[in-house]
């Protein structure tokens, strides 16, 4: 398995965007995880590993609607409308995968 770590820098060609303000399904055992590394690397830049880690606990409560999550990071971070429901799209995309603990590792890895 290619190290996460490495590769392309790029930003992912498109993004899985959920509807904003529809309640978000939680993953299930049923959920596959066909999110390959490379594809969590490059979704966990777009949504910036700093913002992963620090509102993760956002990003994994299905009772709040990707609206209300946005609205959160627009609030405290500032962020553009768009650029709020992008990182909440793809940190959803992520855990929905399966692959939010590794995503925190990866965050606990990284340089600061």
């Amino acid at each position: 398995m290619p190290d996460p770590m490495s590769g392309n820098r790029d930003l992912p060609g498109g993004s899985r965007d959920l509807p904003m303000n529809q309640p978000v399904a939680p993953p299930t055992a049923e959920t596959p995880n066909d999110m390959d590394d490379h594809q969590l690397m490059q979704t966990l830049r777009s949504v910036g590993m700093e913002v992963f880690e620090t509102f993760y606990d956002q990003f994994a409560d299905w009772s709040l609607t990707n609206q209300q999550v946005a609205a959160l990071l627009k609030e405290q971070r500032g962020y553009a409308e768009r650029a709020t429901q992008s990182r909440v799209s793809g940190a959803r995309t992520i855990i929905r995968a399966g692959r939010g603990p590794d995503a925190l590792r990866l965050c606990a890895r990284r340089t600061r």
